[in-house]
């Protein structure tokens, strides 16, 4: 009996051993060193460095575009899918597939990237009352420039004299939600 102790301590402290010298051997293999020479003055003088494997996007990973408009100040965040073309990129990778945008965010899990755009977001609205006394609704391109989106059925007969006043002028809203809200009070 006691013979098998003293094997099983043996096995034991040798299945230690190779565990310590297989870990440093995977050590070893995920840093790369570089050695160079260099002749300083007849000198002879070896550097060695250690380069860490570059971090690369995984294909699960969170993606996000955040754009920043400059006109009106918002700024529009839109989580997506990962491209499949920039899976297993390093983060100069993404930065030269996509120049005009800045990688602002990235590690192996999540990459965001920004960009700002001279103009105005797409969620800001001006509703109007037209000549024919019913209420239109404009959305406000990039530029700034009201394009025509919807003609409502809200009649002028329906609104007091102070929202027709106020939307001679134009009412402006941002977002939605508010739009939606602005045009069930007219109601």
């Amino acid at each position: 009996m006691r013979r098998v102790i003293i094997y099983g301590f043996f096995i034991f402290i040798f299945s230690i051993l190779i565990g310590y010298m297989y870990s440093n051997m995977w050590k070893e293999k995920n840093n790369i060193n570089i050695v160079s020479y260099t002749n300083k003055t007849n000198e002879n003088e070896i550097k060695q460095t250690s380069i860490e494997p570059e971090e690369k996007i995984s294909y699960n990973a969170k993606f996000s575009l955040k754009k920043h408009y400059s006109k009106c100040g918002h700024t529009q965040i839109e989580n997506g899918e990962l491209p499949i073309e920039i899976v297993n990129l390093s983060k100069e990778e993404i930065a030269l597939n996509y120049k005009d945008w800045e990688v602002e965010e990235f590690n192996k899990s999540k990459v965001v990237l920004s960009k700002d755009i001279d103009g105005f977001c797409q969620e800001h609205f001006t509703i109007r009352l037209k000549d024919d006394g019913i209420v239109e609704v404009y959305g406000i391109n990039i530029d700034g420039e009201e394009i025509f989106l919807n003609k409502t059925e809200i009649s002028q007969m329906y609104l007091t004299d102070r929202d027709i006043e106020n939307l001679k002028d134009g009412v402006v809203v941002y977002g939605i939600k508010e739009l939606n809200q602005v045009l069930e009070d007219f109601e």
